[in-house]
């Protein structure tokens, strides 16, 4: 498993979390140290009766923001749901709930759900923050089936002219101009557990593609999703 960041991003284990510092708060911004995201969110899955079976977490920024990637038990043997946390102390991220897949072969991360907790950081953030986080992991949760039935149609539907959906994808801002011969490349040479010519393999081409900018952007898997969907 790897959290997809860019190269400066530091990994850390998350018994780290409770000993990084906080900015302290001003007047008009109070900073959620990162390890109360961690913990909540923990917390709700307990609750919605998930288990975690595998995490990364990562700092950027000198550790003003922060990534997590939790795996969770799945009867799938090719991919599983995932939770992504993020959070930041630079005000350039809100607090952030996503859910996503993540496929064991090549270890592709994308995000299909991003639920964020709107609201400002404000003093009395602390006191709903809990049920906040906890209401975005319940919807997320809630995107999981969704998720599954959408893959299981991707593997079954033929892609029978891929070089018009890449460029389609290019149109759409969700590639860039130096992807598309590099998805053709990945969609003509697959790894088998992608299905080879489906919709499922041309999704996995352009998530291998976009590796080191799905955590910083999540918007382009999720409108790559939406694509497909």
């Amino acid at each position: 498993m790897k959290l997809h960041l860019s190269p400066t991003a530091e990994l850390i284990p998350n018994t780290l979390l409770p000993f990084l510092a906080t900015p302290f708060a001003t007047k008009t911004h109070h900073p959620v140290p990162h390890s109360l995201v961690y913990d909540f969110a923990m917390e709700a899955l307990e609750y919605e009766g998930l288990e975690v079976v595998a995490e990364e977490h990562a700092l950027t920024n000198e550790g003003d923001r922060y990534f997590a990637h939790l795996t969770l038990s799945s009867p799938d043997l090719d991919w599983s749901p995932s939770i992504i946390l993020a959070n930041s102390h630079d005000k350039r991220l809100a607090v952030r709930v996503g859910v996503g897949s993540h496929v064991f072969c090549c270890d592709n991360l994308a995000f299909w759900a991003n639920e964020v907790v709107k609201r400002k950081h404000t003093s009395e953030i602390f006191g709903e923050l809990p049920g906040l986080i906890s209401t975005a992991v319940r919807n997320c949760v809630g995107e999981i089936g969704v998720q599954s039935d959408a893959i299981l149609r991707m593997k079954n539907v033929r892609v029978w002219e891929p070089e018009s959906d890449i460029f389609n994808l290019y149109e759409r801002n969700i590639l860039r101009k130096t992807d598309v011969v590099k998805v053709w490349e990945h969609f003509n040479n697959p790894q088998a557990e992608w299905v080879p010519d489906s919709q499922w393999c041309l999704f996995n081409a352009a998530t291998a593609v976009m590796e080191g900018r799905v955590m910083s952007d999540p918007r382009t898997t999720i409108a790559l999703h939406n694509y497909f969907y």
